[in-house]
Parts: C-alpha cells; sequence; structure tokens
C-alpha cells in the first residue's frame, strides 16, 4: 500500500523528501506539509500541516481555544499540540480506496482550507481575549447563585 501512496502522489505532481521510513515532506501551494504512512496499519494515511501556530506566536488563551474550535468546528480535521506548536491533520483509513488520488486530493484541499480558517479564527480569539483582558476587576459586579441562576448582588 505504501508504494501505492507513493506513486499516487508522485501522479499528483508532488515532490516527497522522505524524512524517516514513513515520513515524507512536500509543498502545496505554499504550505509545508507531511505525509505519514501507518508504519503498523499499512492502509492508514495521515497528511499534516505541522506548527501551523506555536505558542510563542501569541497569547496561550489563543493557542488552547484555536485547539478546541479546530477540534469541534471542522470536520476531519484534527489538531493536537505537539511541543509548543499545533499541528493539524487529516487521517483516515485508505484500505480498498479504489480512487486515491481523489481521496488524497481532497484531504490536501481540507488541510488548505483548514489553514485559512486558522488564520481567522486567530484574529477573532485574539479580539475575543483582547476584549476580556480590557475588562478590569473593579468593573465586574459581584453575582451569588442561587436557586439555580444568577442573581446580582445589591449592596
Amino acid at each position: 500500500m505504501k508504494e501505492r501512496i507513493l506513486e499516487t502522489f508522485a501522479e499528483l505532481g508532488f515532490i516527497l523528501e522522505q524524512l524517516e521510513d514513513s515520513c515524507y515532506d512536500f509543498d502545496y501551494e505554499d504550505k509545508h506539509m507531511m505525509l505519514l504512512t501507518g508504519k503498523e496499519d499499512d492502509g492508514y494515511l495521515s497528511i499534516s500541516i505541522p506548527r501551523i501556530y506555536g505558542l510563542e506566536d501569541g497569547n496561550p488563551l489563543v493557542f488552547s481555544q484555536l485547539i478546541d474550535r479546530i477540534n469541534s468546528d471542522l470536520k476531519y480535521i484534527k489538531a493536537y499540540e505537539i511541543g509548543n506548536y499545533i499541528w493539524i491533520f487529516y487521517q483516515r483509513d485508505i484500505e480498498g480506496d479504489s480512487d486515491l488520488k481523489l481521496s488524497i486530493s481532497r484531504m490536501i484541499m481540507h488541510l488548505d482550507a483548514a489553514s485559512t480558517y486558522i488564520q481567522h479564527e486567530v484574529e477573532v480569539i485574539a479580539e475575543e481575549v483582547g476584549s476580556l483582558e480590557d475588562v478590569q476587576d473593579e468593573d465586574i459586579e459581584d453575582v451569588e447563585f442561587e436557586d439555580g441562576i444568577y442573581n446580582e448582588n445589591e449592596e
């Protein structure tokens, strides 16, 4: 199966640089991606955009909220923290897949669309976090929890 995957990438015009036995680098438009073929599961394919957002790139709240939004909003795409970076992955079982070219193309296009979504969401989350940080402690009114609802303390 690995040979079939590598042949399909070549047919699609990708130049793969082998990093390890089952790990290859390639570029799609202006994005650096990685192909990971399963060591133990030969019919499993994973394509990743590594280091799409780093913890040092901004606020830790943006970083954690971005992972949550990616994983909840995007179908097929999963985000993981590896080191101090967010990596996104599209993973699937390709055993018995009759049109591998189409499947791989879709995987790459979904990752490309996800990177655009992520760029937008970083700005949105940063604005949300920034507006939360602008709120001063004295601006927050005391509230108490009573009978399942929040009530403002009147002093």
